[in-house]
């Protein structure tokens, strides 16, 4: 039960951060956004697609392997609490950092996602102790 509640809560935190990223990057600066163009949101959003396709294929396999999957799920859980903080603070940036910032976090919190998720289905299977 507890796994099911977890699972809904951060699968409702997934989906809000997924709707409100693209309105966020294309808001005014002057509303805390990046005003960024369709085009640069469509960039961002293709760079962290191919990053996590390679992490999904030579990370997660690793990693289940090494810590064993309610490990990474608690891990990659908690991870993404101080990762979603930082992000006020990347509308500050400007340019370069900026782009490469903001690139850089929708990776990681994206593979934090996807391998959480993964990890939960990985629980499901485990055999009965």
């Amino acid at each position: 039960m507890s796994s099911i509640i977890v699972y809904c809560v951060f699968s409702l935190h997934d989906m809000a951060y997924t709707e409100i990223f693209s309105l966020w990057a294309e808001s005014p600066k002057s509303l805390g956004g990046l005003n960024y163009t369709t085009d640069d949101v469509g960039m961002v959003l293709s760079i962290t697609g191919a990053c996590l396709l390679l992490s999904q294929t030579t990370f997660f396999p690793v990693a289940e392997r090494i810590f064993g999957p309610i490990m990474i799920a608690r891990i990659f859980g908690v991870l993404s609490i101080p990762l979603l903080t930082t992000y006020p603070y990347i509308a500050l940036l400007t340019g370069f950092m900026l782009t490469f910032t903001l690139n850089l976090a929708s990776i990681v919190k994206n593979v934090l996602s996807v391998s959480f998720y993964m990890k939960i289905d990985c629980i499901d299977r485990l055999p009965s102790q």
